[in-house]
């Protein structure tokens, strides 16, 4: 007797294996046998008959670290059959946090979840306060470089001293410790960008002692694609970790050619023993902060720092050209390919291109 039987569906079972027909026999929640059970019963028969079946999909690459807390019954990716989600991806996750960093992030979950307050600083606190919701869905957290850097020299632009570094260690290893899965990096966005990719390795030597992985938002997907996939891979070879590549792609019309010999290096290093592997999209558009185009000087710092600096006399002439600049040398957009999609403050500017 089985408490579930789902007959008569075509089974995918995500080990590369051609689809077969098949019954599945559930019992206290584990899948107890896949054959034909026409001569079984069960509390609960399900008809699969011309439909498919297989196991949940995995996420990996999700930020929905703050929205799980809002919505823990997660309908959005439980009706489309994902059932984990990799969050605290691109260098951003909501801990460790200290005096240095907590600010500014309660004013960014603030912004979008003003019930919820940020009641932790260690991973295991968050962790704890996730379990309270009693999501319905699988989490698979990572620390965000980013967040550790703003967690111990905030938000400048400088390389970490000795002492920074091994505080930064220290926090990493502490989450790992709580239930972290690996680290991940944003190398377009402040403070991960900042970082080295010495101190990147030094750290994911910590996570290496964890079995951590390491995935990576890199520091260039247009024509310095290739240089990014390199340093993605010998931070991996060197700290002796995975690699994650994020969202791999090649952004902007010169650099297009270069995904095969992206994908040339991820399948060479593999091909060594090497764990390299890489997710992607499937549509042709991105999605992030317009800060990001602005040029590195004028990036340092908070919001509020961002804002002051762009108030300063002559900063909006310098600004208009060496943000010409910047996308043309960069990125190779121009202004109509980017539309503003979010702004809660100026809504009438959504849905337009700049």
């Amino acid at each position: 007797m089985y408490d579930i039987i789902i007959k008569g569906g075509v089974i995918v079972d995500g080990s590369g294996s051609p689809p077969f027909k098949s019954d599945i026999g559930i019992k206290d929640s584990i899948i107890a046998k896949i054959k034909d059970l026409s001569n079984e019963k069960a509390e609960m028969i399900i008809d699969a008959k011309g439909l498919y079946i297989s196991p949940g999909f995995i996420d990996i690459h999700n930020h929905s670290d703050i929205s799980i807390i809002d919505l823990p019954t997660a309908d959005n990716y439980v009706l489309q059959g994902v059932t984990t989600l990799v969050i605290g991806n691109c260098g951003s996750s909501p801990a460790p946090l200290t005096d240095l960093n907590k600010k500014e992030f309660e004013k960014i979950v603030k912004k979008d979840y003003p019930e919820i307050e940020v009641r932790w600083e260690s991973f295991r606190e968050y962790l704890d306060v996730v379990r309270e919701k009693r999501p319905i869905i699988n989490i698979a957290p990572l620390v965000g470089h980013g967040t550790l850097r703003s967690a111990v020299i905030g938000y400048e632009n400088r390389k970490a001293s000795e002492k920074e570094l091994e505080e930064m260690k220290r926090l990493l290893e502490e989450s790992l410790r709580e239930g972290a899965f690996g680290m991940s990096t944003g190398l377009i966005y402040v403070p991960s960008m900042f970082g080295d990719t010495n101190e990147l390795i030094e750290l994911m030597k910590t996570a290496a002692k964890y079995d951590g992985i390491y995935t990576t938002h890199m520091r260039n997907e247009g024509v310095g694609l290739i240089d990014s996939v390199i340093e993605a891979i010998r931070i991996g070879v060197e700290a002796g970790v995975s690699v994650e590549i994020s969202h791999l792609k090649a952004s902007g019309r010169p650099a297009w050619g270069k995904v095969d010999t992206a994908l040339q290096l991820i399948k060479e290093y593999s091909s060594r023993g090497y764990d390299v592997s890489a997710d992607a999209y499937p549509y042709t558009a991105s999605s992030t902060s317009l800060v990001t185009l602005l040029p590195r000087e004028f990036r340092e710092g908070s919001r509020e720092d961002i804002l002051k600096r762009l108030r300063q006399p002559g900063a909006l002439e310098i600004l208009r050209e060496r943000l010409g600049e910047s996308l043309l040398e960069e990125r190779y957009l121009s202004w109509s390919d980017i539309m503003i999609s979010y702004s809660p403050s100026h809504k009438d500017l959504e849905g337009l291109r700049i």
